[in-house]
């Protein structure tokens, strides 16, 4: 475990300029790329319509060639510009003729009612073609999460200058129960249960349960989303959770949500508005690094971690915090702009975040080469060691404003983050600018002034796809009550390969001033594969994700791929403390459309070398990829 100096950053005037320097570059920067960089360019990028010819994989075009024979139609090449005479709804079976399964088993599951359906098209009988609208519905119509496949496409109509719409769903099993885990050294240490029924009665209204199980404590929870409130755009979802303890039954924390709102529906809506409530409460481990290893509900006491101390001993501390946190939010937004989108947002937002440290009479000392009871200046070191991890108590009262800029250009894709299933990524810039202060006086702990810029850039290169991104964000206040950090990330996606295709990802967080005290973790399931959960710990990180993925095999309907990776990552406090750690592995990907459009991973992650510190080869099963794109 690395040496760490606990105490404050000392401020000289000229660090303090440097950082309001930097801070108002920050403001200035994004309000420049947020508001004039889309104006700076003189040339117009093409309409989703002038995009090249569309791909399907073999599992679309087999639902493309049934969905075209039972309405009796084909497909239309150019059918830009030409009349809507009108729209087919084809809401294909979870489970087709071929697959393994008796066909009764459809009779379990409500199948998408059409007026569900209906409510998300974004064009009407009478109105001329647009692909870029028809590509908008499909996304609008995947976002729901009730689909496998979407599609929207033309057909020839009556006459020269028509057309007819088809809109071809393939519903997903809506009863189902999610699951996700960790096996850490041989055991089950994670174990996550979500009983969900995700299109209740047909109507995509979803009720859910959840039952968490961790080493001390398992979480029982439950909740609602209502997509579509009597029909109309507004949206509504609430959850409530209880932690219990394994050892006694008695609850020991609570969380829970609430939203309300009417998000933006399209690119042609002009208002939108949230409102959101939540809290979070009880008792959770600190980013402290950690080797303890126990199975799901084991632990019988607080868990602990172990820290060594420079003279040689090692001592046992409490690996847990109390933490009590409220946050309100009430936000507008006004968009302008078809093809260059502006977004104006303002509001009001109330957090509050209060951490407290559990009873420390239980730190002692813990099996090392140097016999002995820890003196009562090394129980002080150790205390030391717990209260840096310890996070920041905040309140934070004020209005926000918020400039957004962003294309409406999409980059269309397959066997990237899914296997078999379309695929879209907004390509062009990407500037937000936000600004919120706080004042002690409206019931703040600091009067700050908080500042996030960002900007990305997204590019096609051939079938693939480059995005950079980088962000800012300073919440400027006195010398020792300011937070300031940088995001830089990179995302390449090579053009498919005749086996499949390279995927990387790279991202570098310099948190250099850490008032609150927030910690970046590595290890576990996650960006650095075959090393423990939080291996690494620090104010910073960099990490590297390096994946080939092949091209799926089909199996009836089902998919399945293979993949081989080289994670390279570290967290640390200074640039002296970087050590970059190497992972290595492969694993598999699987997705059954009938269950999900999200891949299902299996991996087995190895250190390099196989000795390095916190490694351990490690068996990853869990939902969706390693790293998203960003």
């Amino acid at each position: 475990m690395r040496a760490s100096n606990s105490s404050p950053p000392s401020w000289s005037g000229r660090s303090l300029r440097t950082l309001i320097v930097r801070a108002f570059l920050v403001c200035c920067g994004g309000l420049w790329l947020a508001t004039w960089a889309p104006l700076a360019s003189a040339q117009t990028p093409a309409a989703d319509g002038a995009a090249p010819a569309r791909r399907f994989s073999p599992l679309e075009q087999e639902r493309i060639r049934r969905a075209l024979a039972r309405v009796h139609g084909t497909l239309d090449p150019e059918p830009e510009g030409k009349r809507i005479e009108s729209i087919e709804i084809v809401s294909l079976e979870v489970f087709e003729p071929e697959d393994p399964v008796p066909q009764f088993i459809n009779w379990f599951h409500v199948t998408t009612r059409p007026h569900v359906i209906e409510r998300e098209l974004l064009f009407r009988v009478g109105q001329r073609y647009d692909r870029s609208v028809a590509n908008e519905t499909e996304r609008n119509l995947r976002s729901l999460g009730l689909f496998s496949v979407v599609l929207v496409l033309p057909m020839r109509g009556s006459s020269e200058d028509t057309i007819r719409y088809l809109v071809l769903t393939k519903d997903i099993w809506s009863l189902r129960v999610g699951w996700d885990g960790r096996i850490n050294k041989g055991v089950v240490d994670y174990l996550s249960l979500v009983p969900t029924e995700r299109n209740l009665f047909g109507t995509g209204r979803q009720l859910f349960t959840s039952l968490v199980f961790g080493r001390r404590t398992y979480t029982v929870g439950a909740g609602f989303i209502e997509p579509r409130l009597a029909d109309s755009r507004t949206y509504v979802s609430a959850r409530v959770d209880g932690v219990v303890s394994c050892a006694t039954g008695e609850l020991e924390g609570s969380s829970g949500s609430f939203e309300y709102g009417r998000p933006l529906a399209s690119v042609r809506s002009r208002w939108g508005y949230s409102t959101s409530v939540s809290w979070r409460n009880g008792r959770y481990p600190l980013d402290i690094p950690y080797s303890q290893v126990a199975s799901i509900c084991s632990l019988r006491a607080a868990e602990e971690a172990r820290v060594n101390l420079q003279n040689g001993k090692s001592a046992y501390l409490p690996n847990q915090l109390l933490s009590d946190a409220q946050s309100f939010s009430q936000s507008f937004v006004r968009s302008y702009g078809l093809v260059y989108k502006t977004n104006l947002s303002f509001g009001m937002e109330a957090t509050r975040t209060a951490a407290r440290e559990v009873d420390l009479s239980s730190i002692r000392a813990a099996p090392s080469d140097v016999p002995g009871e820890l003196t009562p200046y090394e129980v002080s070191l150790v205390q030391r060691y717990y209260r840096r991890f310890l996070p920041r108590s905040t309140r934070r009262i004020g209005p926000f404003f918020q400039v957004q800029s962003y294309t409406t250009q999409f980059h269309s894709d397959l066997n990237a983050e899914t296997l078999a299933l379309q695929e879209d990524y907004r390509i062009g810039h990407i500037a937000t600018l936000r600004i919120y202060p706080a004042l002690r006086d409206l019931g703040s702990s600091r009067n700050m002034l908080g500042l996030q810029a960002s900007v990305s850039y997204a590019m096609p290169v051939g079938t693939g796809y480059l995005k950079a991104s980088a962000s800012q964000s300073v919440e400027l206040s006195t010398l020792n009550q300011t937070d300031a950090r940088l995001v830089l990330g990179l995302r390449f996606n090579s053009p498919r390969l005749s086996l499949g295709r390279f995927v990387y990802d790279a991202r570098l967080v310099d948190t250099y001033r850490n008032f609150q005290n927030g910690y970046q973790v590595l290890g576990g399931t996650g960006r650095l594969r075959g090393y423990q959960l939080q291996a690494e710990v620090g104010r910073h990180s960099v990490i590297s994700n390096l994946e080939f993925r092949t091209r799926p095999l089909q199996i009836f309907s089902s998919q399945i791929a293979a993949v081989a990776f080289y994670d390279v990552g570290d967290a640390f406090d200074r640039v002296n403390d970087l050590d970059l750690q190497h992972g290595v592995g492969v694993g598999l990907r699987f997705l059954i459309p009938e269950l999900d459009r999200d891949v299902f991973r299996i991996d087995l992650g190895m250190p390099v070398p196989s000795n390095a510190a916190n490694g351990e080869t490690s068996v990853i099963a869990t939902f969706h990829q390693a790293f998203s794109v960003p």
